[in-house]
């Protein structure tokens, strides 16, 4: 009896221990060359119902395999996705000095204001030489 199938028909036999010759069922042509086509297997017409039912089991535990790995894929994207959210949250909890400026707080313009007291020269040379060192330069 011939059972046509790509290759579960061929696990199927081997899984069951029946004995099984590939069926050729037809040859393909490319160019000059001819090249045999094997798909499915003959059996014994006593086992054909053992082999079918052994091949659709076998197809259901593909399709289950690749949902498996669907849903796997799913969850990674997800987890991909909530941890980007995170991070994202956590950048902008930063704060950006001047920020507040920009957003026109009247508070914080008015502590930026306080904070800043112009220098003399004079006061500001003497100052700079001792803090910095002249910048790695030397200082005149």
């Amino acid at each position: 009896m011939l059972i046509r199938s790509d290759n579960a028909a061929v696990v199927a036999a081997k899984i069951l221990g029946i004995d099984f010759a590939p069926a050729l069922v037809g040859f393909e042509f490319h160019g000059r060359h001819g090249t045999a086509v094997l798909k499915g297997v003959v059996v014994a017409a006593e086992f054909r119902p053992a082999i079918e039912a052994t091949i659709a089991n076998l197809h259901d535990e593909q399709a289950r395999e690749a949902e498996q790995a669907k849903a796997e894929r799913v969850l990674k994207m997800w987890k991909h996705f909530m941890v980007s959210l995170r991070i994202k949250k956590r950048v902008d909890g930063y704060g950006v000095e001047g920020e507040e400026a920009r957003n026109g707080g009247a508070a914080s313009d008015a502590a930026e204001d306080s904070e800043y007291e112009p220098r003399t020269h004079q006061a500001e040379d003497s100052e700079v030489e001792s803090d910095y060192g002249g910048g790695g330069f030397l200082p005149e």
